[in-house]
């Protein structure tokens, strides 16, 4: 994979972040006092896993470290991301990857996703519903949003992933470039033993089917890097981290998904 790795991914920056590599140090910040709060977030990692992460303190860490964040990630050449993670293991948290993405560009991708998508999604489904002689997929994705909607509980991840869904169909574009399903109770491990991941982001939904997703995950480079977990485990935090990354990490859209991306 190592190749494949280099094609895809580069240190330039590609969508013209506003702060893809910060020149200036943290007010009252050395390279060294930067690096020992690197050391300190993995120490506690290393003690406390991502439960280390409740602490306010690692808020503070994670803010006033990303220039060295930047530093590591743009390092030429480019590092595998299961290194960057190793050395920045917070960042694997759905929150901190936000974060970073909010530094790097100055949007709120959240915030801004989920309002698109709920500006949106009664529009397109409403066209797709419309179009008379749409093609069977696209029928049959439109039957499966509405049975699947009448679980109020999951009614708004139903919706979004299927629009989703329909606009990949409409585009004629592989699901596969984005979503990677597997089983609802396979663990972390088990997924990256058992299933073929890829080199570039995949949204891993696990459940009975994409569309009745009831957890997510996000891979690169053949390892499991996020798992959506409490208040963002849920479709939109999903889709937010596989945006995020492709911004975070200097990857190109997937070819087979880029119109819908």
């Amino acid at each position: 994979g190592q190749p494949q790795t280099r094609k895809s991914r580069s240190p330039v920056d590609t969508y013209g972040c506003v702060n893809w590599q910060p020149i200036i140090l943290p007010e009252g910040e050395t390279e060294e006092t930067l690096e020992a709060k690197r050391v300190y977030m993995t120490e506690l990692y290393s003690r406390e896993g991502l439960n280390g992460a409740d602490k306010s303190l690692i808020d503070d860490l994670m803010k006033v470290t990303y220039y060295t964040q930047r530093c590591t990630i743009n390092a030429e050449p480019a590092q595998p991301i299961s290194e960057i993670i190793r050395q920045w293991p917070f960042l694997s948290l759905y929150k901190y990857m936000d974060e970073h993405f909010n530094e790097l560009t100055n949007i709120d991708l959240h915030s801004h996703l989920n309002d698109t998508l709920v500006r949106k999604s009664p529009r397109i489904l409403k066209y797709f519903h419309s179009l008379q002689n749409s093609k069977q997929a696209i029928q049959e994705l439109i039957n499966e949003i509405t049975v699947a909607s009448e679980d109020i509980k999951t009614t708004e991840n139903v919706t979004f992933t299927g629009v989703i869904l329909l606009l990949m169909a409409h585009f004629h574009e592989k699901t596969d470039s984005i979503f990677i399903l597997v089983d609802v109770m396979a663990s972390k491990e088990d997924i990256e033993s058992s299933v073929e991941l890829p080199e570039t982001p995949r949204l891993i939904v696990q459940g009975d089917s994409i569309l009745c997703g009831a957890k997510w995950m996000l891979s690169i480079e053949g390892k499991v890097i996020c798992q959506l977990t409490s208040t963002h485990a849920n479709f939109v935090s999903g889709l937010a981290a596989l945006f995020a990354s492709y911004y975070i990490f200097h990857f190109q859209y997937e070819e087979g998904a880029a119109m819908t991306l």
